[in-house]
């Protein structure tokens, strides 16, 4: 049975709130994870809820959402983030079959994402329970070393870092960075020694020139 009320307080960095019921009765918690609406809720928005207990028999929001929000549009977001990580993971596969790239590459990514994505859900849950947070230097530091991919998938999925505009800035900056970074290291003629101490393969055009 969906009730409706008024979403009275909300710490949306922690991520819970609780809704005045219109019918009046005892405040209702109401959690992040349980919201099916659109962006973020607000403190004051009206909203429709589904109520249920929690284990000490409180009650708490199952489901809410704001009057007029539609479907939640995170599944979009996931499945963007998901098709990102797909065509990372099969430009760095192709370039390995071709022998461009090194096998650590697409590791690297595959790896640093998964840890970075665990950095992400460790710091969601320390969010909300009030808990030691992982800083946002390392976070960033993580998408930097290959893990952006892992980070974007985080965002969508756990609904985390995704409103605060610097943060966002930064984290697009670290993504065009490593960009950059790995296209020089690839590419460019002046990264030969380095992709040699890596263990990058060598071309033919950069075997003959190092011939003659």
């Amino acid at each position: 049975m969906s009730l409706q009320g008024r979403l009275t307080r909300w710490n949306d960095d922690k991520g819970f709130g609780f809704i005045k019921p219109s019918l009046g009765g005892q405040e209702v918690f109401a959690h992040i994870s349980a919201y099916k609406g659109r962006g973020r809720p607000k403190a004051s928005a009206q909203v429709h809820y589904q109520l249920g207990m929690d284990e000490n028999n409180r009650p708490r929001a199952t489901r809410f959402r704001t009057l007029g929000a539609g479907a939640s549009t995170t599944s979009a977001g996931v499945g963007l983030a998901w098709l990102m990580m797909l065509v990372v993971m099969v430009v760095l596969g192709a370039g390995w079959q071709q022998g461009r790239l090194p096998w650590m590459l697409p590791v690297a990514y595959l790896g640093m994402s998964l840890v970075t994505y665990l950095a992400y859900r460790v710091d969601k849950q320390a969010a909300t329970s009030g808990e030691w947070r992982v800083s946002e230097g390392k976070l960033h530091l993580m998408e930097l070393l290959c893990g952006w991919p892992g980070a974007w998938i985080a965002q969508q999925s756990l609904r985390h870092k995704t409103r605060k505009t610097s943060y966002r800035v930064v984290f697009w900056c670290v993504v065009l960075i490593n960009i950059a970074a790995v296209s020089w290291l690839t590419l460019s003629p002046d990264a030969a020694a380095i992709r040699d101490l890596l263990g990058f393969p060598v071309m033919a055009g950069e075997a003959m020139i190092r011939w003659s």
